[in-house]
């Protein structure tokens, strides 16, 4: 469904407005690949989830490296990422090496997806702020996408190549509200 709804978004890196915005449609090699941490900023609505989840689905397609998708707003103090990794590696098998499976994470190659870091509750963002940067540290050999409302707390993110969404066009809106249409 996502692949018959999205209407495909271009990104410019925040304080440089002069280069090409970069077209998200397919996998981008512009973006991961160049830049090994991203953080997309924008307000409510502009499609952070929807790129995050089109780029996740993207790169395995193109198998580009392993996606790992984490929805940010899951995580809590006592509920870390590997946590949450691990868990959802019980499914395929109930038998999961937590050792292995961080040791191959840390060798790198995968594309790390951290979207709605404003979603975290603002009771556990401390903690669980330190739990992505310790993670990101461990697994630095990797590239990462974080998404989020602009926020403060985001200045902790510094080595992080910040971009925002454009604006849809008029046609490009009245293509996606045709998408829904037809949905």
């Amino acid at each position: 469904l996502l692949d018959e709804i999205y209407q495909p978004l271009k990104l410019v890196q925040n304080g440089i407005r002069k280069k090409s915005p970069i077209l998200i449609d397919t996998y981008s090699e512009d973006l991961l690949q160049k830049f090994n941490y991203v953080l997309v900023t924008d307000t409510a609505g502009m499609g952070k989830s929807t790129l995050s989840k089109k780029l996740f689905l993207e790169a395995i397609r193109s198998n580009k490296g392993v996606p790992i998708f984490i929805e940010l707003r899951r995580l809590t103090k006592d509920y870390k990422i590997l946590d949450l990794i691990f868990d959802e590696l019980k499914v395929l098998d109930k038998d999961v090496d937590r050792k292995f499976v961080l040791d191959f994470i840390k060798k790198g190659g995968f594309i790390i997806f951290l979207d709605g870091y404003d979603e975290i509750a603002l009771h556990e963002r401390e903690e669980v702020t330190q739990d992505i940067h310790d993670f990101i540290t461990k697994a630095h050999k990797n590239h990462f996408l974080l998404t989020s409302r602009p926020e403060p707390s985001l200045i902790s993110f510094g080595k992080f190549q910040e971009f925002n969404i454009m604006p849809l066009v008029k046609e490009e809106a009245y293509s996606l509200i045709r998408k829904y249409d037809l949905g």
